[in-house]
């Protein structure tokens, strides 16, 4: 079943913005993975997959987040919503040392980069939606595939707000989340491994430069 822009835009607005007045507050964590011997060496898929799969069967995380692979064989480590960016820290340190562990045991370590400046590494994961993804991304160029094979970012998820026009409202919130994202970027600018700076954000970018538009 096809959906329209209008009903597209209806469910995020919807779904995207539940307008509580709460604060929760959760991180995800992006890892690449390397070989510790060769960092340039591709990691089999079945090795990232194992070790996910194994945390989550044995439910060996502490703190409770789950652990899933991205399209590139990148792993995420994505926390429970918490009360506290406090009690979200310790939860997902908690579950990061297990995740050390993991990898550690499969002989492979967590490289904590933005951007992976030694591989181009084939799309692992094969679900409809990354074939979707990338066949609709390849039409700008080779930025889809940079983001999704290569990047690791930390991501913050914070409840919206209410339907307020104040500091505790969605309306402020998001239009203070677009006018730190050119701070944010230039803190983060200085990448010396690539021939770009800022390399992550620079992909996305360019991979939506509509969308991405200052507001």
């Amino acid at each position: 079943m096809s959906l329209g822009e209008d009903e597209a835009e209806a469910h995020v607005y919807e779904a995207g913005f539940n307008r509580k007045p709460s604060a929760q507050v959760g991180v995800e964590m992006e890892w690449l993975i390397v070989d510790p011997r060769d960092a340039r060496q591709h990691i089999p898929a079945d090795c990232t997959s194992q070790i996910c799969e194994s945390l989550q069967a044995s439910n060996a995380l502490p703190g409770g987040s789950k652990v899933t692979r991205e399209p590139g064989g990148q792993i995420e480590l994505s926390s429970q919503p918490c009360r506290t960016l406090a009690e979200c820290v310790e939860a997902l340190a908690a579950d990061l040392d297990r995740l050390r562990e993991a990898t550690s045991d499969a002989g492979v370590a967590l490289l904590g980069r933005g951007l992976d400046p030694y591989r181009e590494p084939p799309r692992l994961l094969d679900q409809p939606r990354y074939r979707a993804m990338e066949a609709f991304f390849d039409r700008g160029g080779p930025w889809g595939r940079i983001m999704m094979r290569r990047s690791a970012s930390l991501q913050f998820n914070l409840d919206c707000g209410d339907d307020t026009h104040g500091t505790s409202g969605y309306k402020f919130r998001w239009e203070l989340a677009h006018r730190l994202g050119p701070v944010l970027v230039a803190a983060f600018a200085k990448y010396r491994l690539t021939a770009t700076r800022a390399g992550h954000p620079q992909a996305f970018h360019l991979l939506h430069r509509r969308r991405l538009a200052a507001p």
